[in-house]
């Protein structure tokens, strides 16, 4: 076998590969959906890294699941305490854009009325889930090993015949192939624990930030093996299809027209869309705009601001984009430019960058927190980033920096349907943030575009679409 440490490959043979897989799925579990994180993250992303060693610890681990010698899950089982007939929400990350997807829904509802189901004890504790009644995925409750092996065995020949075809389609490598075989195996076995805790609870209905993730994918299938109601919520932008559909869960809990409009042209059925809005964005209060320049940034409160905010790119996107920002800026002695980094990222990432553009400055989102670079910058800048929505939420001129890069996100849409500018070079970048900055007609004509777009990305944000979702959930 050739060593191959990183594979990136398109989009179009993870959908195939998907395709493929759901019509070998394991009771209920779509066996194809419920790796979605694997391909986009590292098949489609390539933050994947295949490995002899990492593929022989696979193999091994593989063989002592299936002799019954390794237990994955360890929980006695006891649901002492935990309310039968609840609803049941997961909590994937204590990440503040995901934690406050779930507790404002949950916060909706009487206490005893919902069961948190929390990646781990360290997701529950940082989240500030505070005494709601919970569960963990990394104590689930021990399977039936002899039966998982009898029901994977019968179904283990046709995934193969599946993975080996797609190898032929992409000249992939063994490595590739063993971890979606052993992905596989990990999630069939998961999706049997979460049957045991779903039919020991029998919750009203599951609500969950993100049905294809790794974990809720097996939670929300073992719910509709018991015709439970499933329900997602929409965690970010559509910006790549495959990463949101095809739906695990029964329903899409979406932010407004504009996201209806985009899974119903992913091939979801409108049956299964409902319009609730997004609890984890809101217009932020934000703090005093000469406190943070004066406390903060340390610069005159006169000074106009322009805010690159980065995404977790490749090094090649990274360095691109900081290059147009920083160049664009050169010699504007009357702006300052801030650089505030992705919350993945760290500083030193940029190490070079800040080297080579002395000029500009780097924050981290510790630094500089997402309300106070929203209340101290005059334009904001970005490429694929969330952060975007923050701006046209909070009524600041946003500008869209293009570079060559295959991870366009949400730059399309925002562009072309949202009429946001895009600056194709510095001289272009130059020229918009001159004009946000130093024309107030030019930015009230601006901000009068990005509220249209707004309106129809997003029909209610923060308590209000809290609200909604806890009357889809009642009916």
């Amino acid at each position: 076998m050739a060593k191959k440490n990183t594979i990136k490959i398109p989009a179009k043979q993870l959908v195939w590969l998907e395709e493929e897989l759901n019509r070998f799925s394991y009771e209920s579990l779509p066996v194809g959906s419920c790796l979605a994180q694997l391909y986009y993250i590292e098949l489609f992303e390539g933050k994947g890294h295949f490995s002899f060693s990492s593929f022989i610890k696979e193999k091994l681990h593989e063989a002592l699941l299936y002799s019954g010698i390794l237990k994955d899950h360890r929980y006695a089982g006891n649901y002492e305490g935990i309310p039968y007939g609840s609803y049941l929400m997961t909590l994937i990350s204590e990440k503040r854009h995901l934690s406050e997807m779930i507790l404002p829904v949950a916060g909706t509802f009487n206490e005893e009325e919902v069961v948190i189901c929390a990646r781990n004890e360290k997701t529950l504790s940082l989240s500030g889930a505070g005494s709601k009644k919970s569960l963990t995925f990394s104590n689930l409750p021990a399977i039936d090993n002899r039966e998982w092996k009898k029901k994977a065995e019968h179904l283990k020949p046709e995934w193969k015949k599946v993975i080996r075809e797609f190898q032929d389609r992409t000249k992939s490598s063994d490595y590739v192939a063993s971890r979606i075989h052993y992905t596989i195996l990990l999630q069939t076995r998961r999706y049997e624990s979460c049957k045991i805790l779903v039919s020991a609870i029998k919750p009203k209905a599951v609500l969950t930030e993100y049905d294809r993730e790794i974990l809720t994918s097996c939670l929300l299938s073992a719910a509709k093996h018991f015709q439970i109601p499933t329900y997602t919520m929409v965690h970010g932008v559509m910006n790549v299809t495959f990463a949101y559909t095809p739906l695990i869960a029964d329903k899409v809990l979406v932010w407004g027209d504009r996201n209806a409009e985009q899974f119903a042209e992913a091939g979801v059925n409108p049956d299964q869309i409902r319009v609730t809005g997004a609890p984890q964005l809101s217009k932020k209060t934000l703090p005093d705009r000469t406190v943070i320049c004066k406390t903060v940034l340390e610069i005159s409160p006169s000074a106009k601001i322009a805010l690159l905010a980065t995404n977790p790119a490749i090094p090649e996107d990274r360095h691109a984009l900081v290059s147009v920002f920083a160049e664009a800026l050169s010699g504007l002695a009357d702006l300052c430019g801030i650089v505030r980094i992705h919350p993945s990222e760290d500083l030193s990432l940029y190490n070079d960058q800040r080297i080579l553009y002395p000029h500009i400055r780097f924050c981290s989102n510790k630094e500089l927190s997402l309300e106070e670079a929203l209340s101290a910058a005059d334009v904001i800048c970005t490429f694929n980033s969330a952060f975007s929505i923050d701006a046209l939420i909070n009524d600041k001129p946003l500008v869209i920096i293009n570079i060559p890069s295959d991870n366009r996100g949400n730059v399309d849409e925002l562009t072309l349907k949202g009429r946001v500018p895009l600056a194709e070079n510095k001289q272009q970048l130059r020229d918009y943030i001159e004009m946000f900055t130093g024309n107030q007609g030019a930015s009230g004509s601006l901000l009068t575009r990005q509220t249209a777009y707004k309106n129809s990305l997003l029909s209610a944000t923060g308590h209000e679409a809290a609200q909604n979702i806890h009357k889809v959930l009642k009916s």
